[in-house]
């Protein structure tokens, strides 16, 4: 079953392309085993491209970092708009 992900930002989306990279399944084997929609997948992927291609799968230490960096901007621009 698709579950909503409609939440999401691009924290979890990075998360989840990084989980794609490193499980060697096709999109849509991926998509049913995530429970996630193809077009959404996709559609985050092309998004977060440039950012997923400075991921490498062999240095997990600068994916975490990219994603406390996300999370701190995220942060700081949530505090800029109120």
């Amino acid at each position: 079953m698709i579950q909503n992900r409609s939440d999401w930002g691009a924290i979890e989306w990075l998360q989840t392309l990084h989980r794609y990279r490193s499980s060697h399944a096709t999109v849509a084997e991926f998509c049913q085993q995530e429970g996630i929609s193809i077009v959404a997948f996709n559609y985050w992927r092309k998004k977060l491209g440039g950012i997923r291609q400075e991921i490498p799968l062999a240095e997990s230490c600068h994916f975490e970092r990219t994603i406390l960096l996300l999370a701190h901007a995220d942060a700081r621009l949530a505090e800029n708009m109120t």
